[in-house]
């Protein structure tokens, strides 16, 4: 004779979860992972872009174009070097630090500059000198249209949240320039 099974068990749904994670056996809803809050929020940010600075200008000289040779010297439109910024994330109050932490120039050519600080310059510059900080010559003229000088702001944002903290490294794209004063 055939053996009879148990009945089975009844399915149980499972663990209830909120948006902010798993409830526990109280009932209360669990704290949010701190890491994946304080990530996140980071990543909500809002950080300043920076247009890039090309100098001298070239439309100081007769050509209204940098000679080939010629010293140039990179720096962006907005110092910010540091934000602060409080928000709340998943119910959550999170305090953000957002330090630039360098820049990067694309400069168009295939060539890429990488600077930890810039200097702007300024016509008491002797002509010719190279920038102390950031700086770049182009060995070869521009195509038609100029070269697209792209400015990559790089930042470090140190997040705080239910007593832990972290970093977040976020590149952030900023502003284009066509050398040559035409911007893009």
């Amino acid at each position: 004779s055939p053996r009879a099974r148990p009945p089975a068990e009844p399915t149980r749904p499972p663990d209830a979860c909120t948006k902010h994670g798993k409830a526990d056996p109280s009932g209360k809803a669990a704290p949010p992972d701190p890491a994946q809050v304080g990530r996140h929020a980071a990543m909500k940010m809002v950080l300043p872009g920076a247009r890039p600075v090309i100098a001298p200008d070239p439309s100081l000289n007769r050509w209204h174009s940098a000679a080939v040779g010629q010293a140039l010297w990179l720096s962006v439109n907005d110092p910010t070097a540091t934000k602060r910024e409080s928000l709340t994330f998943m119910g959550q109050a999170v305090s953000l630090t957002a330090r630039r932490n360098g820049l990067s120039f694309n400069m168009g050519d295939g060539h890429t500059v990488h600077c930890a600080a810039t200097t702007p310059w300024s016509p008491s510059v002797e002509p010719g000198s190279p920038s102390p900080t950031c700086g770049y010559t182009y060995q070869q003229a521009a195509p038609a249209g100029g070269y697209k000088v792209t400015a990559i702001t790089s930042w470090d944002v140190t997040w705080s949240v239910l007593g832990h903290t972290g970093t977040v490294h976020i590149p952030k794209a900023a502003g284009e320039l066509r050398q040559g004063g035409e911007f893009a």
